[in-house]
């Protein structure tokens, strides 16, 4: 779940956990374990508008607050 290229949905793990470690896990299983047991989610790059100011993008990188 750390690694940049992620995944992107729940049914993705299941695919993965398959083909790459032989177990075939339920959807409702691997849903649980990676939300509620891990706390994670997949995640989904939201799109970006072609018609913002990259100079207001770059402000905003600058002075927002991140943890």
């Amino acid at each position: 779940m750390q690694e940049p290229q992620g995944f992107d949905e729940y049914q993705a793990i299941c695919d993965w956990l398959e083909s790459q470690l032989g177990v075939k896990a339920n959807y409702k299983t691997v849903h649980q374990l990676v939300h509620y047991w891990l706390q994670a989610a997949p995640q989904v790059p939201r799109p970006v508008s072609i018609e913002q100011p990259a100079e207001q993008m770059e402000t905003y990188k600058k002075t927002s607050l991140r943890t």
